[in-house]
């Protein structure tokens, strides 16, 4: 999900779970109903209409969701059929740098990384390549994911806040989630990964 994603707590499957555990509540009352009409025939009309109807519900949420993370579940290939934008072609005639230096520009002009919802989608729509190129470019021709790319871009922003005054009245998780951070765990994770010191840290060092 690096790859697509700039954060991935929220991009879990936890509502796969609860779609799990749900089927096998119902299967499991279901099983309770049949063993109660075998040993004390204990007659329920409606049990095969309760468990249809859950299962028709139950495939609709798993449809709508399947969808939403569709660049999760689908293959690249067909993802590809859906993307008519420019392709990447590694090129010597300095067209990787060419596009590096667009990527760069892009972000650092609009900011996007500002954007907790930013995807590599939405990237590669701004610089009008596919996503699965896109991944591709950053992968082998800068040598970074999709996440890692977009949280040093996060990181860099934070150290600017964190040492201006216009910030001082920001907590430490409010510079975070002013840099595109959805939780505080993350922020303070990829802050100390990256530089070594807790934000708190780094704000005290750059006073003195």
């Amino acid at each position: 999900m690096k790859h697509h994603y700039s954060t991935i707590k929220e991009k879990d499957f936890s509502w796969l779970e609860l779609f799990l555990l749900s089927m096998t509540a119902v299967i499991f009352i279901d099983l309770i109903i049949t063993l109660s009409e075998i040993f004390f025939n204990y007659n329920v009309f409606w049990d095969d209409f309760i468990t249809l109807t859950f299962l028709i519900i139950a495939m609709v949420i798993l449809g709508y969701n399947g969808l939403k993370q569709s660049t999760i579940f689908l293959p690249y290939f067909l993802i590809e059929k859906q993307d008519k934008k420019t392709e990447y072609v590694p090129n010597p005639n300095n067209v990787s740098g060419v596009l590096k230096s667009k990527i760069k520009g892009i972000l650092k002009e609009k900011k996007l990384y500002l954007n907790p919802e930013l995807t590599l989608r939405i990237l590669s729509e701004e610089i009008d390549l596919s996503e699965r190129k896109l991944s591709t470019f950053l992968n082998t021709e800068m040598q970074i994911t999709f996440y890692d790319l977009i949280n040093s871009y996060r990181i860099k922003e934070a150290k600017s806040r964190l040492m201006s005054d216009e910030y001082n009245k920001y907590t430490m998780e409010g510079i975070g989630e002013s840099c595109g951070f959805k939780s505080r765990s993350t922020f303070f994770k990829i802050f100390k990964k990256e530089t070594g010191l807790s934000p708190s840290a780094f704000k005290k060092n750059s006073i003195k």
